[in-house]
């Protein structure tokens, strides 16, 4: 009687299933939005369920062990994988495990190559797009920072009551007791993220850089590297914890 075996297909399996389980484990920690955006998440899903397949269809088509030493394998005989393609399709799970998942903060804005300038504008299509009907309170960051950069929208911000989260981030040509409060915007992936922030005004102690918080005051629009920025004068700031989707999309 013959044996069913998979001995030669087993590393492939393993990394199939390791990928697999590693999305999946991304999907239901929510460690996937610091990555990409909901955009993307139906081909993350379709993704997983390809990798845990694969292992289970491949199993399922082991190749039949010779019942003895006169029996020749068949000219379709699986051969073993080479260790330079198994280690190429390890690399991304490898990364993956060993390097710790984290969303873009503060720190990260001098390794994107911005400025605080640049942290301060978002894309035209950005700028383009409409206010939300919502409240002030309601708006974003980047609702802000779009109402600033257009000057019907602007003339109609000072006085209004903002009420927002983010990072604590700092710039040196700011005055003293003042900092910036920002987000990352992201329209697919973070490759092709762009900060953006709100000057805070606030007489207590600025919080320290990369503390999520939330920010509540009244808005005014100034000036920074000759650009337009929303300014808060804060009422409160209070530290909270990073949301579980930090990035805001256009």
């Amino acid at each position: 009687m013959r044996k069913w075996h998979i001995p030669r297909r087993l590393p492939q399996l393993a990394i199939f299933a390791g990928l697999g389980l590693f999305l999946l484990r991304t999907l239901a920690s929510g460690a996937f939005y610091w990555y990409l955006s909901d955009k993307l998440l139906w081909l993350v899903v379709v993704s997983t369920v390809i990798f845990l397949a694969i292992p289970v269809v491949l199993a399922g088509r082991g190749q039949p062990a010779p019942a003895s030493h006169h029996e020749e394998p068949h000219d379709g005989a699986e051969e073993g994988v080479p260790l330079m393609r198994l280690s190429v399709m390890a690399l991304p799970l490898i990364l993956g495990v060993l390097v710790p998942a984290r969303p873009l903060s503060a720190s990260a804005v001098s390794t994107k190559e911005l400025n605080s300038t640049a942290a301060l504008t978002v894309s035209a299509s950005a700028q383009a797009a409409s206010l939300p009907s919502t409240a002030p309170t309601q708006y974003t960051i980047l609702d802000w920072v779009r109402a600033a950069g257009r000057p019907a929208d602007a003339q109609q911000l000072n006085g209004q009551a903002a009420d927002v989260i983010g990072f604590v981030a700092s710039d040196s040509r700011l005055p003293a007791g003042q900092f910036l409060v920002g987000r990352y915007v992201i329209t697919h992936c973070i490759a092709e993220a762009v900060a953006v922030g709100m000057a805070v005004d606030w007489s207590g102690a600025a919080p320290a850089t990369d503390a999520w918080v939330r920010v509540k005051g009244l808005v005014t629009v100034g000036s920074l590297g000759g650009k337009p920025v929303p300014q808060i004068k804060a009422e409160s700031v209070e530290v909270v914890s990073q949301p579980a989707r930090p990035y805001l999309y256009p």
